[in-house]
């Protein structure tokens, strides 16, 4: 999302590799549930912002304290697998 605090349905998309229809009816099931709300794009209106709301950021910190472990172990991985380049490129 290249440093913006909101994505779009289009950039969601990509993201999620989901069809145009899919996505916005997505986005829709997840404004009904209030983790998101969509706000019409300052330069083009043709354009919706996704934006989390208070739900929505304490929903998505809950979620990623539960990968925390996972992270962690993809970050052990990667250091290992650094050292193994590293000492075969010798």
């Amino acid at each position: 999302m290249s440093g913006r605090s909101w994505a779009t349905d289009g950039s969601s998309l990509s993201v999620c590799r989901a069809a145009s229809n899919g996505t916005g009816a997505w986005v829709s099931r997840c404004e009904r549930a209030q983790p998101v709300v969509r706000k019409v794009g300052n330069k083009d209106r043709r354009h919706a912002q996704v934006h989390l709301t208070r739900k929505g950021e304490r929903c998505l910190y809950k979620l990623a304290a539960l990968h925390l472990d996972h992270v962690s172990e993809f970050e052990r991985i990667r250091r290992d697998l650094t050292v193994n380049l590293m000492q075969t490129n010798r």
